[in-house]
């Protein structure tokens, strides 16, 4: 998040969904994968999210392709296992600063 935020500056705006007033449950739900509400109000979530919010950066392009119909089910993947990389690294985090 911070590569993607010093890459977009301005353009985009990241809310860590953490520091908002919210129940557990929906705070679960957001954060299983990246949500993003776009400046019309369509909300976008996973992969979709992801390439949109990268397409304020230098690498949009890059990002764009990972959308295209030969590459997009291998990027589908590649986005669920990072996510589940993600959330166990999020985790030892949280379990070694509580030990």
């Amino acid at each position: 998040m911070h590569r993607l935020q010093r890459g977009a500056g301005a353009q985009l705006n990241l809310v860590d969904i953490h520091s908002q007033p919210m129940d557990a449950q929906q705070r679960e739900r957001l954060s299983s994968q990246l949500h993003m509400q776009t400046a019309d109000g369509t909300w976008l979530t996973g992969l979709e999210a992801n390439v949109r919010a990268w397409q304020h950066t230098r690498f949009a392009s890059l990002a764009q392709l990972l959308l295209s119909k030969p590459i997009r089910p291998f990027a589908e993947t590649g986005y669920r296992l990072w996510l589940r990389f993600y959330h166990w690294q999020r985790q030892r985090r949280v379990q070694r600063s509580c030990s």
